[in-house]
């Protein structure tokens, strides 16, 4: 994974190489300060979106480090199916499971924009 900060701690990007996984393997993540935009630069995936108000047990918690909570949620959430070229966001509080199997397990490269939400698009 390699950074670049775009405006200090405003904003800043993030170049991810992953594996997709089976979705019953990744967890559902929410951040609470920043909006991410998730961009695919090559290969495939899946991200799975729950709206705010879905969030089920907290399975751990690094919003002060990190602005990511991990949860397990029993609410069935959409399957967003993305190939290169495809972006999707995601705003404070709203749960996804991203890199999740779109057909064939597979590497992906995708660049990460997060983008300090201001007033009540902050979810803490």
């Amino acid at each position: 994974m390699w950074a670049y900060e775009l405006d200090g701690e405003d904003s800043f990007f993030l170049i991810m190489e992953l594996q997709t996984k089976s979705i019953d393997l990744v967890r559902y993540e929410a951040h609470g300060k920043y909006i991410d935009i998730q961009y695919l630069i090559n290969g495939s995936e899946c991200i799975v979106y729950l709206p705010k108000g879905c969030e089920g047990k907290v399975l751990e918690d690094n919003m002060l480090s990190d602005d990511t909570v991990f949860y397990k949620s029993d609410f069935r959430g959409s399957e967003l199916h993305l190939s290169k070229g495809m972006f999707v966001i995601f705003f404070p509080g709203e749960l996804h499971k991203p890199a999740c199997v779109s057909g064939t397990p597979m590497k992906v490269l995708k660049a990460v924009i997060k983008v300090k939400a201001k007033g009540e698009e902050q979810w803490l």
